[in-house]
C-alpha cells in the first residue's frame, strides 16, 4: 500500500508541476511571437498521416530516444529506470536496460524522479547514455536537501553498465515540485540541462543558485565542468528565469537550443534559449504580461489559460518533407499535438496547427525515430505518426 500510495502521489505532484491549474470556462488565448491573439489553432491539415501504437503498455514515458540500430529506450519516471525495446524484434520485448539503484533503499516516489534522457553525440563508438534524476537527501549525508544528479552509463547489448555520476548539485529549496527538467547535447557537444524554480520564484532571478535555469555544461574526463564561453566565467548558467523548463530541443537550422517552459495558470512558454537570457519568473509575476517587459526576453509562442507544455522537437526525417524544419509539441493536460511554423530566421513562430491524433494523446514526449516517424508518449503508452 505504501508503494502505491506513493506512486500515486509522485504522480499528483509531476502533474502540479507541469501545469498549475485546471482548465477553466474562458477561451484559450493563444499568442505569438507577433503578439497575434488567436481564438483556438488553426487546423489547415496538407499531409495525409495515421497514428499508429508501437507500445501498448509504458510506466509514465517521460522521455524517449533512439539508436543508430533502432533500439528505442524510454526513462520511466515513476519506477527509475530506463526501458528498451528493439523496434526489429516483431515481440516488443521490454529490456530493463538501466535502473537506479539506492544502496538497499528501494526507488521511493515522490522522492526521486527521473526525467532526463539523451545520447552521447559519438553514441556509435562509445555507447554511453546519459540520465537526470533527483537523488534524494538522505542518500547523501553531505546535502541536507535533494541533489540533482547527472548520470552516464555505457549501453553494452540492450543492458546499462559501469554508471558514473557526472554532475550533482543540491537544491536549495525543499519543495517537491519543479526540479529537473531534461538533458540535451548541441551539435557542438555542449550539454544542456534544465531546471525548475523549486517552488521559489525569487531563486531564477539570482545567478548563483541552480534553480529556474538552463545550464550548459562541457564533457570533461572530471565529469560535467561550466563550458569556458558561457556568460559567466566558471558558472553554469546559460539562461535564467524560467518557472518550469520541462524538456530541450536544438533546432537543425540554427544550432539554438529551444525549451518548453510551463506557466502557473497562465504563460505556458515555447522559447529560445538566448546566453544570459532572462525570460522573467520571479516574485508576483503578472499573467499573460510575457510581452510586455523589455527587460526579459519574449517567448515563442504562449498559451493560456495553461495545458503544461510538454514535450518538444524539430521535425528533420524524410518521411514529411512538408514538416522539415518545423517544431512539435505536446500539452499533458489535454493531450494534444501542435505544430509551429517558424520565420526563416528562427526567432518568430508564425503559425501553429493542432493535429487530430484519432484518440491518442500527446502527453509527455515527441521524437523523430529512424525511420522519419514521429514517436509521442501517453502516460502509459507509446504512439507513432507515419505516412497512410
Amino acid at each position: 500500500m505504501l508503494h502505491h500510495y506513493r506512486l500515486f502521489m509522485s504522480l499528483v505532484l509531476l502533474i502540479i508541476g507541469i501545469a498549475a491549474c485546471q482548465q477553466d470556462a474562458s477561451p484559450t488565448t493563444v499568442t505569438i511571437s507577433s503578439q497575434t491573439p488567436l481564438s483556438s489553432p488553426n487546423i489547415t491539415l496538407s499531409v495525409n498521416y495515421q497514428v499508429e501504437t508501437v507500445i501498448e503498455r509504458a510506466e509514465f514515458p517521460v522521455s524517449l530516444v533512439f539508436t543508430p540500430n533502432d533500439y528505442m529506450l524510454w526513462s520511466e519516471n515513476q519506477l527509475g529506470r530506463v526501458v528498451l525495446v528493439d523496434l526489429n524484434d516483431p515481440e516488443k520485448i521490454q529490456h530493463i536496460a538501466y535502473q537506479i539503484q539506492f544502496g538497499e533503499q528501494d526507488w521511493n516516489a515522490p522522492f526521486n524522479v527521473l526525467t532526463g534522457l539523451t545520447l552521447d553525440p559519438d553514441f556509435e563508438n562509445n555507447h554511453y547514455v546519459w540520465i537526470y534524476y533527483v537523488e534524494p537527501e538522505w542518500i547523501n549525508p553531505d546535502y541536507d536537501h535533494a541533489v540533482l544528479t547527472v548520470v552516464r552509463f555505457e549501453l553494452n547489448g540492450v543492458v546499462g553498465i559501469d554508471p558514473r555520476i557526472m554532475w550533482q548539485h543540491p537544491l536549495m529549496s525543499e519543495d517537491l515540485e519543479h526540479r529537473e527538467g531534461n538533458i540535451q547535447f548541441d551539435e557542438e557537444g555542449y550539454l544542456y540541462l534544465g531546471t525548475g524554480d523549486g517552488g521559489e520564484p525569487s531563486l531564477t532571478q539570482k545567478l548563483n543558485t541552480i534553480e529556474g535555469k538552463i545550464h550548459r555544461f562541457e564533457v570533461t574526463d572530471d565529469g560535467l565542468m561550466p563550458a569556458d564561453d558561457n556568460p559567466i566565467s566558471d558558472n553554469s548558467l546559460w539562461a535564467y528565469g524560467l518557472r518550469n523548463p520541462f524538456d530541450l530541443t536544438v533546432d537543425p537550422v540554427s544550432g539554438d537550443v529551444y525549451a518548453t517552459v510551463n506557466g502557473p495558470d497562465c504563460d505556458d512558454q515555447i522559447t529560445r534559449i538566448l546566453p544570459y537570457g532572462n525570460y522573467g519568473w520571479r516574485d508576483d509575476y503578472p499573467c499573460n504580461a510575457a510581452y510586455n517587459d523589455d527587460e526579459f526576453v519574449n517567448p515563442l509562442y504562449t498559451l493560456t489559460p495553461t495545458e503544461g507544455i510538454t514535450g518538444v522537437t524539430f521535425y528533420d526525417g524524410d518521411l514529411f518533407p512538408e514538416w522539415q524544419g518545423d517544431l512539435f509539441f505536446c500539452a499533458w493536460n489535454l493531450g494534444k499535438l501542435r505544430r509551429a511554423e517558424l520565420s526563416a530566421e528562427r526567432d518568430r513562430i508564425l503559425r501553429v496547427e493542432e493535429l487530430p491524433l484519432d484518440g491518442f494523446q500527446c502527453q509527455m514526449d515527441i521524437v523523430v525515430g529512424n525511420d522519419g516517424a514521429l514517436y509521442f508518449t501517453s502516460l502509459s503508452s507509446i504512439q507513432k505518426i507515419t505516412i497512410r
